[in-house]
């Protein structure tokens, strides 16, 4: 399996997003796309890339994830939890936008 990672990060008062798009070898585990964080409020996936991502705990699998197809998006304002991504083949191009409580 190959992977996601994060290449670029930026924060802006309370919200912050991420820029995710580079592949990692196929032995490394899936990705933390965003911590656990008690502040959070909602939380957004895009899947800007052509190439689907499975998100789900630090053991995500293709089996085991809730596939985030490309050119699609989840939002997460009930959980403060952690989210991680892996892919099947390929890059992945995600964002993260992750706003937090004042």
């Amino acid at each position: 399996m190959n992977n996601i990672n994060l290449s670029q990060k930026a924060e802006v008062g309370k919200v912050s997003w991420d820029s995710v798009a580079r592949k990692q070898p196929d032995d490394d585990p899936a990705l933390l796309l965003a911590a656990a964080n008690s502040s959070r409020t909602t939380l957004l996936i895009q899947n800007v890339g052509t190439v689907d991502v499975y998100l789900g705990g630090s053991g995500v699998t293709a089996l085991t994830g809730l596939l985030l197809s490309a050119g699609s998006w989840l939002t997460d304002d009930i959980s403060n939890n952690a989210w991680y991504g892996i892919t099947v083949a390929g890059t992945a191009d995600l964002r993260v936008l992750e706003v937090h409580a004042s």
